[in-house]
């Protein structure tokens, strides 16, 4: 859900909204119930949402992102590979 409306808020151009709290999404999950597969996928989608707004905080989302890959197999990581 949070994903989700994190890039609406970015497609809309309203991304001021919830700037402050994707940047924070790295700490503010660590008690949100996600199995592995999700924390990555929330973690790259809102790194790309950052990103494409220019927001600084984009490189410590993808860090986190990044460290989550240190514990996946070839084949899961295959589906990051461009």
């Amino acid at each position: 859900m949070f994903i989700s409306l994190v890039e609406l808020c970015c497609k809309e151009g309203c991304f001021d909204i919830l700037e402050v709290r994707a940047r924070e999404v790295v700490s503010e999950s660590t008690s949100w119930d996600l199995k592995d597969a999700e924390r990555r996928d929330l973690y790259l989608r809102i790194a790309e949402c950052l990103d494409s707004q220019k927001d600084a905080g984009a490189f410590q989302v993808l860090y986190a992102f990044l460290q989550t890959l240190q514990k996946v197999d070839a084949k899961e990581l295959s589906k990051y590979s461009a």
